[in-house]
């Protein structure tokens, strides 16, 4: 009776374990601090930034918007609304929604995500990945590549991406 009480304990252990580490690894329990779209465009450019809805620009199936960032009344950059609808892991298929942010040099200075439908586990990856863009000139994106991470997610940012490069740049 002892081995069998024994071994069940065993296995109740090594499952809790098992457990224990897919939570931390795969589901991230730790909270991320929400911060409203407002606040963080000026987190991005500065106190006093606001976006303005550009009524002028013309949508594209993948650039959905574009807004001017204004400073008491002068333009310091544009956040441009990227989404697209995409397949990832098992073939099930999400919406993936930034906001660009780019200064008046068209480097990119930051990002807000507005929606991530892809595979969640993936998802700091492809936070990651936007992060080591910030810095970076739009006249670049078309020389990115995936390796950073996952690969279905970041080849449809890359995608958006360069459709911006061609947005932009007309």
């Amino acid at each position: 009776m002892g081995k069998i009480l024994g071994n069940f304990l065993n296995l109740v252990i090594g499952s809790i374990i098992v457990w224990l580490i897919v939570w931390f690894f795969f589901y991230n329990p730790k909270e991320e601090e929400i911060i409203p779209e407002d606040n963080q465009v000026e987190v991005i450019f500065g106190d006093d930034a606001q976006g303005v809805l550009d009524e002028d620009f013309s949508a594209t199936t993948s650039i959905i918007a574009e807004e001017n960032v204004l400073i008491n009344e002068e333009v310091v950059g544009s956040l441009y609304t990227i989404s697209k609808e995409g397949e990832y892991f098992g073939g099930e298929v999400g919406i993936i929604t930034f906001k660009i942010a780019l200064d008046s040099d068209l480097e990119m200075i930051g990002f807000i995500e507005v929606l991530y439908e892809h595979t969640a586990s993936y998802k700091r990856f492809v936070r990651g990945f936007l992060e080591d863009l910030v810095g970076t000139n739009l006249n670049d994106f078309n020389d990115l590549d995936g390796s950073t991470g996952a690969t279905a997610t970041t080849t449809l940012l890359i995608t958006l991406l360069e459709d911006l490069k061609d947005v932009v740049n007309k």
